[in-house]
């Protein structure tokens, strides 16, 4: 990890690693949340667009992640309108 203390620390794990957060607050009120970070190996592919125009052209109308990896899920998502 980049750090243990910043708010957006920065992580690059060459296995699967699970990581636990656990955060205090000034009452003393405690919460633990742990996050997977899966990774794939080097034969892996994927690929998520960062954009989509759903406008009927032909070109970027559909959101799908693309590539060879067999167990792709997305477990959460926002669209925005610029």
């Amino acid at each position: 990890m980049s750090c243990t203390t910043c708010p957006e620390p920065v992580v690059k794990p060459t296995l699967t690693t699970t990581y636990t957060v656990t955060v205090v607050d000034d009452q003393g009120c405690e919460d633990i949340a742990m996050v997977t970070i899966d990774v794939l190996g080097e034969d892996l592919q994927l690929y998520i667009p960062t954009a989509f125009s759903p406008n009927f052209d032909g070109i970027n109308d559909r959101f799908l992640p693309e590539g060879n990896a067999t167990d792709i899920r997305i477990e959460s998502m926002a669209v925005y309108d610029r």
